[in-house]
């Protein structure tokens, strides 16, 4: 797998990279981390062996960490996943597509709530809030 790729930009292809489309590659393990650095306002490694030490990161700008948390909930509240998490407190998510040849291929979201941060891929998903959205629901529940 891979953690992140951002190719290196021409003209052409920098609006759509400023959006997270055209070449940027990026896994599910990686975007769990985003999420849960937006919770924690700072870096958060992901782990995957218990007591695995993190590694330390510069904290997040508070304003910017809170205008983070803000979005993040009007997506659960009043965005594309109000009729999945139904404004649900604590939680906050993002949701998208994927396009593959100029097609949409694949969904993605990511969410935390407390301790969990989690992020789901589905391989021709569609759209995230119908797909990827209702199965990192199904996870959240679970745990938390």
């Amino acid at each position: 797998t891979t953690y992140g790729f951002v190719p290196d930009t021409s003209s052409n292809s920098l609006a759509e990279e400023l959006v997270g489309q055209d070449r940027i590659a990026t896994s599910p393990l990686s975007m769990a981390s985003v999420a849960a650095t937006i919770a924690n306002g700072s870096f958060k490694q992901p782990i995957m062996v218990p007591g695995t030490a993190q590694i330390p990161g510069t904290p997040i700008p508070s304003a910017t960490d809170q205008d983070l948390k803000t979005l993040m909930h009007e997506v659960v509240v009043s965005g594309t996943l109000a009729g999945v998490f139904n404004g649900e407190a604590g939680v906050y998510a993002k949701t998208g597509t994927a396009e593959v040849a100029g097609k949409t291929a694949n969904s993605w979201t990511v969410a935390f709530k407390g301790d969990y941060a989690v992020a789901a891929l589905a391989i021709g998903g569609n759209y995230g809030a119908s797909t990827a959205g209702p199965e990192v629901k199904s996870l959240l529940n679970a745990v938390g």
